[in-house]
């Protein structure tokens, strides 16, 4: 992964921020990952992630507090390994909003991992719909790049700090309307001795390019990742 990519990607994104007169958003996300391994290849992934809003604006500059609990997603994605370095998936998601409907989410995924030396690059292929009572469908189609860099070494020991990064493109369509969203995630991760990892980082996103100025939301994600 070069690492330009994502200059050009944090200019673009700071650029579009400046001159926007959008709505912004600040919250956070703690979430919990469980997964599972099987011997016959196949493995199980459990998200809880909540989320609440901490403050919104119409720029980073005017951001007024606004501590409000949003939604909490719940994920389960089934995968099996076709190989070294490749997997496909399926899952399902519900989304628990704070008016008390419910979201219903299907996912469709495959993965692909390149090692290079002292880190990996995967490359994930996604596409899901969603559907809530009384509401239009969703479709998007979904392609993340993301690198796992040792801090120390070649590779991610047991106690030791590790960078990751990601960046993601997603495809909207609503009730005919085309939208695109860009997500990059920075974070900082540390591996703990019984292979669970703690990890902090800043997910910002932006969309609504199409039909709108583009909306900002900054999330500061807190993730706990529980291998079974």
């Amino acid at each position: 992964m070069k690492k330009y990519h994502y200059i050009i990607i944090i200019c673009l994104l700071t650029y579009l921020n400046a001159q926007s007169q959008s709505v912004t958003n600040v919250g956070t996300i703690p979430k919990l990952n469980i997964k599972k391994k099987f011997e016959n290849l196949w493995s199980v992934n459990l998200e809880i992630a909540p989320r609440v809003e901490l403050a919104e604006g119409s720029s980073l500059t005017t951001l007024e507090n606004s501590t409000l609990y949003t939604l909490t997603d719940i994920t389960t994605v089934v995968s099996r390994t076709l190989g070294v370095s490749n997997s496909i998936g399926a899952g399902y998601l519900t989304r628990l909003e704070k008016d008390r409907s419910t979201s219903h989410r299907f996912i469709q995924q495959y993965v692909l991992i390149d090692y290079k030396g002292t880190h990996r690059i995967a490359h994930r292929f996604r596409t899901d719909q969603t559907f809530r009572q009384g509401g239009v469908p969703t479709f998007r189609a979904r392609y993340r790049i993301s690198s796992d860099i040792a801090l120390r070494g070649q590779t991610i020991d047991p106690n030791e700090f590790y960078f990751k990064i990601s960046n993601e493109y997603l495809g909207i369509l609503r009730d005919q309307e085309n939208d695109i969203e860009i997500r990059l995630t920075p974070t900082l991760g540390y591996n703990l001795k019984n292979k669970n990892k703690i990890e902090l980082g800043l997910d910002y996103r932006i969309d609504s390019f199409i039909n709108s100025s583009p909306d900002h939301r900054y999330w500061i994600q807190m993730g706990y990742y529980f291998p079974l």
